[in-house]
């Protein structure tokens, strides 16, 4: 497979900065969103009767960031009027001409934070330019901005009332970061008052987030209680070549095939000491597996953009038995009953779409661009051995320690 004719069938996906603005272009937008918001206070302003009004201006001037639930000038008049104090001490808050003008600047840019923040806590995998293009597309609206990005991330199901998006809506209100004088009162308020919070949920309630925690939950479910690999061997491997994607039904199975095997058949002479994993480590891991899954259903499906590659993928929890329509073999029947549990009863548009193709590459094809993008240290062999494995593919429960023998004997090499 390392002959020209195969690497031209390979689609490999690397980081790359083409997609993102440069500084000038993130600085205009960033400035375009800023005067949307200082106009949304210009008009506060007007609305309050702030003008020669030092009570009102104190208030105004300290808790009037635009954090909410409602369009921008709502939010600035019901934090001022709700989350303030109805006394403030003037003797250090009378101010006059560029004074209140430079505090009105610095509220403006504190409320861009909070507003930028709030997307950035509530999706983590959102970078900060992209934060402020969804606020301008959505008129700095947050609940619009957050709807964008489900929408546009083809993101399956959505709740504020999970029990993770709870506690994740509430400090990802950004409070803190606006530097409101009383931040949970302001996170409380809003929780309470908001007469909007009924039409998010009805907004939002087709679409369901599925969290990469919920991989890493499994995956510390498959392997708690005593460790069955010692994490001297298992770490290391882990770190080289324990990628999510493979023959296995969901990716925290393939993680642990892939470091097996490469223990298996790749041993170090002397294995570092190693009893922890740092996050700048595991963050590599996790991008690496990512452009290796992108990569894979690229060279299967010449057609697909990246952009409807990572919608595959996140409709279907990055299970490529699901989001590859060709994936199992005819006849499979657990896997197909697997595949239906994960799609669900409704269609999902992307996947409609790359059932309607015919794939340009094998399997075997994709794997090793997967691999090659992951930077495996070993693509090809990864390859023949994903596209070879006839063992179960529909794991539940953990590992048992002799289960973890019988695959390091099985995988060795004979």
């Amino acid at each position: 497979m390392g002959d020209g004719a195969a690497s031209s069938v390979l689609r490999v996906v690397r980081p790359q900065y083409r997609d993102m603005p440069y500084r000038k272009e993130q600085d205009d937008e960033l400035a375009c969103l800023l005067s949307k918001i200082d106009s949304s206070y210009a008009e506060a302003c007007d609305r309050l009767a702030v003008r020669g009004r030092p009570v009102t201006l104190a208030r105004f001037l300290d808790a009037g960031v635009c954090i909410g639930l409602h369009d921008l000038v709502s939010n600035i008049m019901a934090n001022t009027t709700c989350t303030s104090d109805l006394r403030p001490d003037l003797r250090e808050k009378v101010l006059v001409g560029a004074a209140v003008e430079r505090k009105l600047d610095d509220l403006c840019r504190r409320s861009l934070e909070g507003l930028v923040a709030f997307l950035v806590y509530f999706f983590p995998y959102l970078a900060g330019w992209e934060a402020v293009r969804y606020l301008l597309l959505a008129n700095a609206d947050l609940l619009a901005a957050a709807h964008l990005i489900v929408v546009d991330r083809g993101m399956k199901g959505f709740s504020f009332t999970s029990p993770a998006s709870v506690p994740a809506f509430e400090a990802a209100l950004a409070a803190e970061v606006a530097k409101h004088p009383q931040p949970e009162r302001l996170v409380r308020a809003w929780m309470s008052l908001s007469s909007r919070l009924h039409q998010v949920l009805a907004l939002l309630h087709e679409v369901q987030h599925h969290s990469p925690r919920e991989s890493t939950e499994r995956l510390r479910h498959l392997l708690s209680d005593d460790p069955v690999v010692p994490p001297c061997l298992a770490i290391p491997c882990l770190l080289r070549a324990g990628y999510c994607y493979g023959p296995m039904d969901d990716p925290a199975s393939n993680i642990i095939l892939n470091t097996i095997w490469y223990e298996a058949n790749f041993p170090a002479e002397i294995n570092p000491v190693l009893d922890m994993i740092g996050p700048k480590s595991l963050t590599r891991l996790v991008s690496r597996s990512f452009y290796g899954l992108v990569s894979f259903l690229q060279t299967r499906y010449h057609n697909l953009s990246e952009h409807q590659a990572v919608q595959c993928l996140v409709s279907t929890c990055g299970q490529l038995c699901a989001a590859d329509p060709n994936f199992c073999a005819p006849g499979d029947g657990k896997a197909q009953q697997h595949v239906q549990m994960v799609l669900g009863a409704s269609d999902i548009p992307i996947i409609t779409k790359v059932e309607q193709q015919v794939p340009s590459a094998t399997i075997q094809e994709a794997y090793e661009a997967a691999a090659t993008a992951a930077w495996h240290p070993n693509p090809e062999q990864q390859a023949t051995f994903l596209t070879s494995w006839e063992g179960d593919l529909h794991r539940e429960g953990k590992f048992s320690l002799e289960e973890v023998q019988h695959l390091c004997s099985a995988l060795s090499p004979k």
